[in-house]
């Protein structure tokens, strides 16, 4: 029960980060103690470690006025990807999408003639496909149908 919510809190509070290791830069996840607290929100913002000082640096291009909250962007993330990683989704997300995985067995009703419709397309077997708020991709409609 303690991994689970010790899991859960750096899962959805941490950063990641390029902290160079030797000649080389390598992406990890680290706590950035009241870094965390800022909500998100559609605002230019940004995150950099700086590693000659070894500090973490937020900057944000929001105007906030005496008393109001400063946002910090969590990134173009669609709700699924908000409500796994940080326990919240966005109304009228515009990024907000979701994947579809559509495929034919070899033993599916007149499989040979689907795989020339399909070769015929441009579209593979096994496609994912992304169904965001305007609709499905062209080819992606064709592979469905």
């Amino acid at each position: 029960k303690q991994f689970t919510w010790g899991f859960a809190t750096v899962f959805s509070r941490a950063f990641d980060i390029d902290v160079p290791r030797g000649a080389s830069l390598r992406r990890e996840r680290v706590m950035a103690p009241l870094a965390d607290l800022f909500n998100h929100g559609n605002v230019s913002s940004s995150y950099t470690f700086a590693a000659d000082s070894a500090q973490f640096q937020l900057v944000t291009h929001q105007v906030a006025r005496t008393g109001e909250e400063v946002l910090l962007n969590y990134d173009s993330k669609s709700n699924a990807d908000f409500l796994f990683q940080y326990g919240f989704v966005v109304p009228d997300n515009p990024s907000d999408e979701i994947g579809l995985v559509a495929g034919i067995g070899s033993d599916a009703p007149q499989y040979q003639e689907k795989m020339a419709v399909l070769a015929e397309l441009g579209v593979s077997r096994d496609g994912a496909h992304r169904l965001a708020r305007e609709g499905l991709p062209h080819p992606s409609l064709n592979a469905i149908r």
